[in-house]
């Protein structure tokens, strides 16, 4: 519930530019259903207009915010809200804040670290065309922290037989040793967050939305 408020709150924030009163919605819907083939096309356009609008908002947000530590929440919503609206375009910048953690600060629950982690939450949601360039970042890194947000990413996504089955290919392709080296250690996080990170409803199935 908190995050579907903190959603519609960030999407309210990053459109104020775009009108969207009633007005708006019904000039849209009307060109959507005309029976004119052109009217359909504006309408469209416009709306692809608007996605992409929200999507670039979200994006310059998250690079504004992300290295301020005061401003966590902020660069959080905008993660979120790119995967909410499964911004495949923002993978890189989203790839590039993979270990900016934000913990809360009014509670002592414990977090997962696809909560803590938001920018490895939005990779989830935005599923498979996350994973070639999260798996690239781990291979490409020697931070432990990197490599476990990208096994989140690679688990979430995945599922753990997919998961695993889709590093072992890559380990057994890869010709650089410290590549190698380095894809070895993500398929033992792997095995790592299996026994340790379990979330709630998550049965080794694909979180990925068709």
């Amino acid at each position: 519930m908190k995050t579907a408020i903190a959603v519609a709150g960030i999407l309210t924030l990053l459109v104020s530019a775009v009108p969207a009163d009633k007005e708006k919605e019904r000039s849209l819907e009307a060109r959507l259903s005309s029976e004119d083939p052109r009217e359909r096309a504006v309408g469209a356009r416009s709306a692809l207009e608007k996605r992409a609008a929200s999507v670039r908002a979200a994006m310059a947000v998250v690079k504004r915010f992300a290295p301020d530590p005061e401003r966590g929440g902020t660069a959080r919503d905008a993660m979120r809200l790119l995967g909410e609206m499964r911004a495949a375009e923002a993978i890189p910048v989203l790839v590039e804040h993979m270990t900016v953690s934000v913990f809360y600060k009014s509670s002592k629950r414990p977090q997962v670290p696809d909560d803590a982690y938001p920018a490895v939450g939005a990779l989830v949601d935005i599923g498979l065309p996350s994973i070639e360039p999260v798996v690239a970042k781990a291979v490409g890194s020697d931070d432990p922290k990197v490599t476990r947000c990208a096994g989140v990413v690679v688990r979430l996504a995945l599922g753990d037989a997919i998961a695993r089955a889709y590093v072992k290919m890559r380990i057994d392709a890869e010709g650089d040793k410290i590549k190698k080296r380095r894809l070895e250690k993500l398929a033992a996080m792997l095995g790592e967050l299996k026994k340790t990170y379990r979330p709630a409803g998550f049965a080794g199935k694909s979180r990925t939305r068709h």
